[in-house]
């Protein structure tokens, strides 16, 4: 354990007698595991407040959990019900603005779907996902939380509310299954570099195995003889950031062995819990493409 010298004092060799240096006071004696663990707190530490950084950086955000992500809904309500998520205060209860509630009536404008289009949605939440209360809705903390709220132990992702809305209001309410199809593939975005792979808990960027998008079809239920349509759907939602429009989602070539391969990336700034979403973004670039994106099946 660390020993804390009050006043000054001398260290002595048990064999010779000799004086080896004096101590001052006010000094901490560290073991050699002292040492250790006095610096892994510090690294901590400096983590710590770099996320705290980041996350000015890339703005507020829920919790989505991610062993949780609904899977008896269709991708467009998941999507939806996704971007209400983005509405939830510290308590989880649904506000349009710090002070107002939000209410059943204000559904097909924030969601931005037409009446009877919300009605069927409200329909398929109730209950489950959205909980009515005296004093106003509440999503349920099993699925998304606010940014105060924690899950203890339990894999979660951030969900960055800013962009997720401006990626929501740039779609069709046709498009709303697509960013809901990203949701369902949340579970698979590697924690560090947001690469949609098979092994996402993977820290060597070397040792990840990428999905090709005929797996991700087979994940989804999604018709393979339409993997095109996919592609070009998921890297066409589009949002803007710091006055720059990006995508959800870019795919970025590299070789392998010498054999060409593919990696599909999910943009960290809408989708993130890795510690430096800058090696994301060095990695792969989320500007619209020119032109549409093909890749290897």
């Amino acid at each position: 354990m660390p020993r804390n010298i009050t006043e000054d004092c001398i260290a002595v060799s048990q064999k010779t007698g000799e004086i080896i240096t004096t101590i001052k006071a006010d000094t901490t004696l560290l073991s050699p595991l002292d040492k250790k663990i006095s610096q892994m707190r510090r690294d901590k530490e400096q983590e710590i407040a770099y996320r705290r950084v980041q996350t000015d950086v890339l703005g507020k955000f829920v919790l989505l959990r991610i062993q949780k992500i609904p899977t008896n809904i269709s991708a467009a309500t998941l999507g939806r019900l996704t971007m209400l998520a983005t509405f939830i205060n510290y308590d989880n209860k649904l506000m349009l603005t710090e002070r107002l509630p939000m209410r059943k009536k204000d559904f097909p404008t924030v969601l931005n779907l037409c009446e009877s289009a919300a009605k069927k949605f409200i329909a398929e939440i109730k209950g489950k996902y959205l909980i009515e209360k005296s004093d106003g809705l509440y999503l349920s903390k099993e699925y998304y939380k606010g940014e105060n709220q924690k899950f203890k132990r339990d894999a979660k992702t951030k969900l960055f509310i800013d962009t997720v809305q401006s990626m929501y209001y740039h779609m069709k309410p046709s498009k709303h299954k697509f960013f809901g199809m990203i949701i369902q593939l949340v579970p698979y975005i590697n924690t560090e570099y947001n690469i949609l792979c098979s092994n996402p808990d993977e820290k060597n960027i070397d040792n990840i195995k990428p999905l090709k998008i005929t797996e991700i079809c087979e994940l989804l239920n999604y018709d393979k003889t339409h993997t095109i349509k996919l592609i070009d759907n998921i890297t066409g939602l589009l949002f803007e950031d710091d006055g720059f429009e990006q995508s959800l989602c870019s795919i970025a070539q590299f070789n392998n062995y010498g054999k060409t391969n593919y990696r599909i990336f999910v943009n960290p700034r809408i989708i993130y819990n890795g510690s430096d979403f800058n090696k994301v973004e060095v990695l792969c670039t989320f500007f619209p493409l020119s032109k549409k994106v093909r890749c290897y099946l």
